[in-house]
């Protein structure tokens, strides 16, 4: 449980991937087949982050600390069947 805990702060989620995770990254860290996959819940309603366009950048960015936030919240709790 210790790792996913420190898989899912937000600290070595920037240090890993960004301050501003792109949605490339963002896909394979939330388990979606494709960037395009995770566009798609998004554009549905699927998906509850937070994502936003930088200037200057193309593609989606999300917020290093949404992302552990989301995760942490998703996360399944100490001791329930995947413990």
């Amino acid at each position: 449980m210790k790792q996913l805990s420190q898989e899912l702060d937000s600290a070595w989620i920037a240090s890993t991937y960004g301050a501003f995770v792109p949605v490339k990254s963002l896909a394979k860290l939330l388990g979606f087949s494709s960037p395009a996959a995770l566009r798609r819940a998004r554009a549905t309603g699927r998906l509850s982050l937070p994502l936003f366009e930088l200037e200057g950048r193309r593609g989606l960015f999300a917020h290093a600390s949404d992302v552990g936030s989301y995760l942490r919240q998703k996360a399944p709790a100490a001791g329930g069947p995947m413990s």
